[in-house]
């Protein structure tokens, strides 16, 4: 072959060879993090976004892979290049949190942060009994049911702030139950801190009321001294009425015999079982409806003044104002019989005077400072006297029908308060409110 042919054939082959333009290498892809950032502190339960910025230099990303602590969760082939990641059922500790963007050539680049995972802070909660109290009352405070993602409810400490003036009254203590006595009347915001193992704390807040017992005093025509205290906007008296005269200082009639009780239809007093020297200190008297609306005669008219100056014998309206504030709705007041839950004990007192049942045994007893005692009764239809120790039964000056009218009632058996209309020949309790 001739030399100079084959010399020819080299050179263009080297032309070719090294004349033409090398392949660029292929890049790999450019990672960072935009969340969570370095360092972060998440508590346990959280759900964590990842989200990165990823992109390759030749346009062209394959995928965007997370893992923490080395192990793979879920991959990402299309922007936004995001992960949620639930760490409810993540122990607490710090994570190692990658991500890893590949194209399809293969080439990676990664980029790693660390996380921190917190313990959950424990759920704050207690009851208050009661809600409305007297400064005589024991306000019972309980955490029991508060509780935590982590640690037993055991092991959850808690303090108490009565005044909610930023200053502790007690220190963390895993007993949940305390108690407080109030010695000025107001509301008062309670403050309850919950603390977890982890240091972890939560506060509750409720507020109670605190009335005044004895709040003043009101004095009847015969000089009877009475205590009164202050409930919501009504003054009551906290004792049973007793006063024999009207207060125009007209006597009112004694009646002893129990067939004449019984047909009466004129204004009448007694005192249970007649006996004068004991029962009306405690109990006062028992007036017939006639008594106590003023009506003399018995013609419907009203005659005289019972109750001291500037005070009344209550409605029917006046009991629903104090009941409801007490705690009933609207359909309780207006309905008959038993009504409320706890209304009843809230308004009695001096549980040694009542018979053991539902009535004392209730943790709202006597917090009113109302004091309504078991005075019992003087029945309509024979003139006897019953129910002292067991029932108690207050009149309204309100009318039912022509010969009713509505009263409240205590019974030992149940918390709650009746509403009832009874002959007016019946002898009751009265108590009396300012006007």
């Amino acid at each position: 072959m001739n030399i100079k042919f084959l010399f020819v054939v080299v050179i263009i082959i080297l032309l070719v060879t090294f004349g033409c333009d090398k392949p660029e290498e292929n890049q790999a892809p450019i990672l960072s993090f935009l969340l969570p950032t370095d360092s972060s502190s998440f508590v346990q339960g959280e759900i964590i976004k990842f989200y990165v910025e990823a992109e390759d230099p030749e346009g062209d990303l394959f995928e965007v892979r997370f893992y923490v602590n080395n192990l793979r969760l879920e991959s990402d082939q299309s922007w936004p290049y995001e992960y949620f990641w639930d760490t409810g059922s993540i122990e607490i500790g710090d994570y190692v949190i990658k991500a890893e963007a590949i194209d399809p050539a293969g080439a990676s680049c990664e980029a790693t942060i660390v996380v921190y995972i917190l313990q959950t802070a424990p759920i704050a909660f207690f009851t208050v009994d009661p809600l409305i109290g007297t400064t005589l009352s024991v306000f019972n405070f309980d955490a029991s049911d508060c509780s935590d993602l982590e640690d037993d409810s055991s092991l959850l400490q808690v303090r108490w702030n009565w005044e909610n003036d930023n200053v502790w009254d007690t220190e963390f203590t895993i007993t949940k139950t305390a108690n407080h006595i109030f010695t000025t009347a107001g509301n008062f915001t309670i403050s309850m801190e919950v603390m977890d193992t982890g240091g972890k704390t939560s506060t509750s807040s409720q507020i109670v009321e605190v009335l005044s017992v004895g709040d003043g005093t009101v004095t009847d025509i015969d000089g009877n001294v009475y205590n009164t205290i202050n409930i919501g906007e009504q003054e009551w008296m906290t004792e049973n009425l007793k006063v024999t005269h009207y207060l125009d200082n007209t006597p009112i009639t004694y009646v002893a015999d129990n067939t004449a009780w019984s047909e009466l239809s004129t204004e009448a007093y007694s005192v249970y079982n007649n006996n004068s020297s004991s029962e009306a200190d405690t109990y006062g008297a028992l007036y017939n409806w006639y008594a106590v609306n003023g009506d003399v005669d018995g013609d419907g008219i009203k005659d005289k003044e019972i109750a001291p100056e500037g005070w009344r014998v209550p409605t029917d309206d006046d009991w629903k104002e104090l009941e409801t504030y007490l705690g009933m709705n609207q359909s309780e007041v207006d309905n008959e019989g038993f009504r409320g839950t706890n209304e009843g004990s809230k308004l009695a007192g001096n549980a040694d005077l009542w018979l053991a049942g539902a009535l004392e045994s209730d943790s709202g007893f006597g917090t009113s400072g109302f004091t309504m005692l078991p005075g019992g009764a003087r029945s309509f239809d024979s003139g006897d006297f019953d129910l002292l120790g067991s029932y108690a039964y207050f009149w309204s000056t309100t009318e039912r029908y022509s010969n009713s009218a509505w009263h409240r009632g205590l019974h030992y058996y149940h918390s709650g308060l009746t509403r009832n209309s009874s002959s007016r020949i019946g002898g009751f309790s009265v108590r009396c409110v300012k006007d």
